[in-house]
């Protein structure tokens, strides 16, 4: 729709008027920014949002976590490593040329780290051979159930809470 515009008037007793013409610039608007995350992740983990790489003479990305914005000056933005504090709504403004476009919002989770230690095991002396002995798991934070993967000396495995050596 760009170019130039003419007008003429006639009036009721068949007089006509000069041409005026006017010129008419018109810039299509930019697609919307399609806002994509590498998924949920855990803390100490890499997410990754990412828009599409837009090309202009002057092209500017704003983004945004909760409404407030993140110094970013690419259409990625890395955030490595992650902690729980990343949690929010994500989104970016591009400005392309003057056009800007708003992204959909998108929620970003980061999962806490589960911690675990193992309780106190006593010096085991004197052994015969018979004895049993448990190693307890002791886990913290993270979500439950939890996976346990023990492994130690002599092909050692377990996948219970409460491992056994006998």
């Amino acid at each position: 729709f760009s170019g130039t515009y003419t007008l003429q008037i006639t009036d009721s007793n068949g007089c006509t008027s000069d041409i005026a013409s006017t010129e008419v610039d018109i810039t299509d608007g930019i697609d919307e920014p399609i806002l994509t995350t590498t998924g949920a992740v855990c803390e100490g983990g890499q997410i990754t949002l990412s828009v599409q790489d837009y090309i202009g003479t002057n092209v500017l990305y704003e983004w945004e976590k909760d409404g407030n914005p993140i110094v970013n000056i690419n259409n990625e933005l890395i955030i490595n490593p992650v902690t729980t504090s990343d949690t929010g709504k994500y989104s970016v403004i591009v400005t392309v040329d003057g056009c800007s476009a708003n992204s959909d919002t998108i929620q970003v989770n980061v999962f806490e780290q589960p911690m675990t230690t193992i309780a106190n095991v006593a010096a085991q002396v004197c052994v015969t051979g018979s004895e049993e002995l448990e190693l307890v798991a002791l886990p913290g934070d993270g979500i439950e159930p939890y996976v346990y993967a023990w492994s130690g000396p002599n092909g050692f495995n377990s996948t219970d809470s409460v491992a056994t050596l006998t």
